[in-house]
């Protein structure tokens, strides 16, 4: 891809040298990043199950109806933390898998 006129740009081949460091420091911090994400959430997410089971254990009938509606939401809400790191991450990998880096 050279530059026709012989400027500075002339020899340039569509790579930066050192480069390479960078890029790999972020995916670094990005896994770091998405890894911390996923624990902390799975981690709340068992400490919460727990409790709220233990709830509905010792609740009466009328209260296990209320903790049923709020079990419902607390399942959707922990799929949609957990898968979203894992569909965070493959698409990541797919990005890699299509330019080859």
């Amino acid at each position: 891809m050279a530059v026709a006129g012989g400027g500075p740009l002339s020899k340039f081949n569509g790579t930066i040298k050192g480069a390479s460091g960078a890029k790999s420091g972020i995916e670094t911090l990005l896994g770091t990043v998405l890894t911390g994400v996923r624990l902390v959430g799975a981690g709340l997410a068992i400490c919460i199950l727990s409790y709220v089971g233990i709830k509905y254990m010792l609740a009466s009938a009328g209260e296990r109806a209320e903790l049923k509606n709020y079990m419902l939401r607390y399942v959707i809400g922990a799929v949609i933390l957990i898968s979203g790191t894992f569909i965070v991450t493959e698409l990541i990998k797919l990005a890699q898998s299509i330019t080859g880096t």
